[in-house]
């Protein structure tokens, strides 16, 4: 065990992507609220140092040199690791587990190390206090996989507690005042939408935005607000405003700062996941999270106890998802307009999804695809358990066990679960999805033996008992 009493400055490592910072923050908050008397530290980009400076549970705040531009040679490489060492930190925690930044930690002296076991190259420095994050368990959230990495210093999630990202009020008030340069009107709801999409996801369609913001305009009078930054983004933005009716307040080039100060004055905010995505929710903002891509599932990257709804369409693709280049427009084209509207207007009476249960139990159902396989002698079970699982929202395929070709029905439909009602073929079943999970990123849960419909704690419950008992 780590000598809880002995540590006395702890170093976060989290230099990484927006999000995955900003969903460390109820880990941060819980080491503090245990330990107060640890100097906590947090290495991040200068990027994410500009979102986390005003966090009153971060005590400092030391920027990757890496990410800082200021590593160019081997010599450089040294200078940044007798920096650390001068810091004298007693243990490291690494929510971000990259080789190189593993390791500059290590030669640094700091001698405790809690990260991911699973990763075998790091599995020398994290042997000994380092948890096995089965990453393939697609139930769970980023914050509690982040979680899971501090029980060798007795920290446990409590599911209820949001992001709670704050924003200064002199954030509040650049954003108020961009808002009104752009054309923001008094007592109208204000929507924010982020055109923009985070690495490994997909964006919707510009155009199916627009004529998601026409229909709504024909229902509510609202002001929309977008933000481009990146090239793309104000590609798409202008495919988006060409097509729009009625006047776009348009606020490009911000700030990350700016952009906080903008998100904290929506009433609503519409995004793909993203990193300001999870500002918004760690923001308090009510949110339209939109998945188009299968890789990207709610359970693992919704918006975490904030208030929204879910857009996702399961739609049967016979390609890799995502990958690089893809010119398809499948994702987007299933994402329903009418749906987005509606629980727009929900969230502006506000509506949405809110507590640990009931969000457990929409992103299961947003996420999930199960293929159930029967027999002759298991066709009445299996058909009362696909109607069950219909009826909680569950996308249900269901198969006779001798149907041919199952990889490619699993990989065209996302399969997430295989119930094998029939309980045949169990190696042959074996192979198949470990030889799928090529292309579908995780190896299904495959369960080979019936369940009943009447069966207690709810269904999405014991699979993700099923999935925590699952080796590997």
């Amino acid at each position: 065990m780590i000598p809880v009493d002995q540590i006395k400055k702890v170093l976060i490592i989290r230099p990484d992507a927006i999000g995955d910072m900003v969903l460390t923050l109820p880990c941060i908050r819980a080491i503090k609220a245990k330990y107060p008397h640890w100097h906590v530290a947090v290495l991040a980009s200068p990027y994410n140092a500009r979102i986390i400076r005003h966090i009153p549970e971060i005590d400092e705040i030391i920027l990757d040199w890496k990410k800082d531009n200021k590593i160019h040679s081997i010599l450089d490489r040294l200078r940044y690791i007798k920096y650390l060492k001068l810091q004298n930190f007693d243990l490291a925690i690494h929510f971000y587990s990259e080789t190189e930044t593993v390791w500059t930690s290590v030669f640094s002296g700091i001698p405790y190390h809690i990260g991911d076991t699973a990763k075998l190259g790091l599995w020398p420095v994290f042997r000994k206090h380092g948890t096995f994050l089965k990453t393939f368990d697609q139930t769970k959230h980023v914050v509690e996989y982040n979680f899971h990495l501090l029980k060798s210093i007795g920290i446990t999630l409590d599911a209820t507690q949001p992001l709670n990202l704050p924003v200064p009020d002199e954030y509040k008030t650049k954003g108020e005042r961009l808002l009104d340069a752009a054309g923001r009107r008094e007592n109208v709801p204000l929507i924010g939408i982020q055109i923009g999409v985070g690495f490994g996801n997909r964006a919707i369609e510009p155009e199916k935005y627009a004529d998601y913001i026409n229909l709504l305009r024909a229902e509510r009078d609202i002001d929309i607000c977008i933000t481009p930054f990146s090239e793309k983004e104000k590609v798409f933005s202008a495919r988006f405003v060409n097509r729009v009716n009625g006047p776009i307040l348009t606020i490009p080039d911000t700030p990350i700062t700016d952009l906080m100060g903008i998100i904290a004055h929506y009433e609503v905010f519409v995004s793909v996941d993203t990193g300001p995505f999870h500002i918004g929710a760690g923001i308090g903002i009510p949110m339209l999270a939109i998945f188009p891509s299968r890789k990207v599932k709610p359970t693992r990257w919704a918006p975490w106890r904030n208030r929204h709804f879910i857009v996702r369409e399961s739609q049967s693709c016979p390609h890799f998802c995502p990958h690089e280049g893809c010119i398809l427009t499948v994702c987007s084209d299933a994402i329903l307009i009418r749906d987005m509207v509606d629980k727009t207007k929900r969230l502006l009476a506000g509506g949405g999804i809110e507590t640990p249960e009931a969000q457990f139990k929409e992103w299961f159902a947003r996420s999930m695809s199960v293929l159930i396989l029967d027999s002759p002698t298991t066709t009445i079970a299996a058909a009362h358990f696909e109607t069950m699982l219909q009826s909680k929202g569950i996308r249900v395929i269901r198969k006779s066990f001798k149907t041919p070709g199952l990889s490619k029905i699993l990989l065209e439909n996302d399969v997430t679960i295989i119930h094998n009602f029939s309980q045949k073929k169990r190696l042959k079943l074996s192979i198949i999805a470990r030889i799928a999970s090529l292309k579908l990123f995780n190896p299904p849960l495959i369960i080979n033996t019936p369940w009943d419909v009447q069966d207690q704690p709810p269904v999405e419950h014991q699979y993700r008992i099923a999935f925590e008992a699952k080796a590997f």
